[in-house]
């Protein structure tokens, strides 16, 4: 309910995502062995170690996602990949693309000074699982509503990737589908982010 009424704010902080990325790998890992998964994080050499954005918020995206493939994923694989965007937004270009949430601007916010470039970030989550019939992927992310995998594995509320799709807009950009039944789904997603240091991290 706050994220739908515009109470929900960006957090930007400078900290390690190459750590984050470990962390949450670290976490996930006996989870994906205990069902006989390979859990794989493939990162890209250009990805920048230190970032500017919403730490928790991209925390709960990801885990989120990860959650989801692992969960519904009975044999094969989870493949997380995480690479560098080319292009990137300088405040004299203006804001980079992104969908905005009711009643706000994209990152960055207009009324907060852009400082340096933005550079775009793309997270790919992949899961050789059961795949989503076409019929139910546009219900994926309306609030309360689950697919028929879901439904069965009688968990959760169906907010998860309502949430977190509000969150990847409000970071600059959103949640794309691809999927096949019986073969797997691909959930992939693009944030903006300013480079960060060491020195203002928060992840340590």
């Amino acid at each position: 309910s706050k994220i739908e009424a515009g109470r929900t704010e960006l957090n930007s902080v400078s900290f390690d995502l190459i750590y984050l990325l470990s962390i949450l790998e670290q976490m996930l890992q006996l989870q994906a062995e205990n069902k006989g998964l390979k859990l794989i994080f493939e990162i890209a050499g250009n990805v920048p170690q230190y970032v500017q954005t919403d730490e928790c918020k991209l925390r709960q995206v990801l885990l989120n996602l990860l959650g989801n493939a692992i969960k519904f994923t009975q044999k094969g694989r989870v493949t997380l990949r995480v690479r560098l965007g080319e292009e990137e937004s300088c405040g004299c270009r203006g804001n980079p693309p992104g969908v905005a949430l009711e009643g706000q601007s994209t990152f960055p916010h207009s009324s907060v000074p852009i400082s340096g470039c933005l550079l775009p970030i793309t997270f790919e989550i992949e899961d050789t699982g059961p795949g989503i019939g076409a019929e139910e992927v546009h219900r994926l992310f309306e609030p309360f509503s689950q697919t028929e995998t879901g439904r069965k594995a009688m968990q959760g509320t169906g907010l998860g990737l309502a949430i977190s799709r509000k969150f990847v807009q409000m970071m600059g950009g959103d949640i794309r589908v691809r999927t096949i039944l019986g073969q797997g789904s691909v959930f992939a997603f693009e944030i903006w982010v300013r480079s960060g240091n060491s020195i203002n991290s928060q992840t340590s």
